[in-house]
């Protein structure tokens, strides 16, 4: 049976996605701009067409929604174990929902990343010397067993050939 010729053809007969828009590298930092420009006009109409979707249905959207921040859970987890320390926690829906979080600032956003990433290259870093102890004292056991092996001789302080050849014969096989 022939190969079917749609099949090699740029254009899909099943559901083809539209092509990328590929503007934004030729233009260079313009084309970023109108990118940029672009997604942030539809957010808006998405926006817009999802609050009058939420009026339709009757929902009141004068009161902002509270957005998670990166902080919140490190929060909620202190405050959980404060109140598990002062007795037992009354569970009230509206409680939570009335206190304000106050989100993060751009400065604290960067002072906690930059936190995070100093215990990562510290980390790392332990890992290293780590790592560098373990090759350290594996080579100098090794050291230490090749010189005894060298340093071994018989009464008439002729060296031993027995441990030399069993050492080559483990090296040899070490390889394979």
């Amino acid at each position: 049976m022939p190969p079917n010729r749609d099949h090699y053809s740029n254009k899909k007969s099943f559901g083809s996605k539209s092509k990328k828009n590929i503007n934004k590298y030729f233009k260079g930092k313009q084309g970023k701009t109108d990118e940029i420009k672009k997604s942030l006009a539809h957010r808006a109409r998405l926006r817009k067409t999802y609050f009058k979707m939420l009026e339709k249905e009757g929902i009141d959207t004068s009161k902002p929604v509270p957005a998670l921040e990166i902080g919140d859970d490190n929060k909620k987890k202190n405050q959980d174990s404060e109140d598990q320390t002062d007795g037992p926690k009354t569970y009230n829906r509206h409680e939570s929902s009335t206190e304000q979080r106050k989100p993060l600032t751009f400065q604290d956003r960067v002072k906690i990343n930059q936190e995070r990433k100093q215990r990562l290259r510290q980390e790392k870093i332990e890992r290293t010397k780590q790592t560098l102890n373990e090759i350290k004292t594996k080579r100098n056991k090794r050291a230490e067993r090749s010189k005894r092996i060298k340093e071994a001789k018989t009464s008439k302080g002729q060296p031993l050939m027995g441990p030399r050849i069993n050492d080559l014969l483990d090296k040899i096989q070490g390889n394979r």
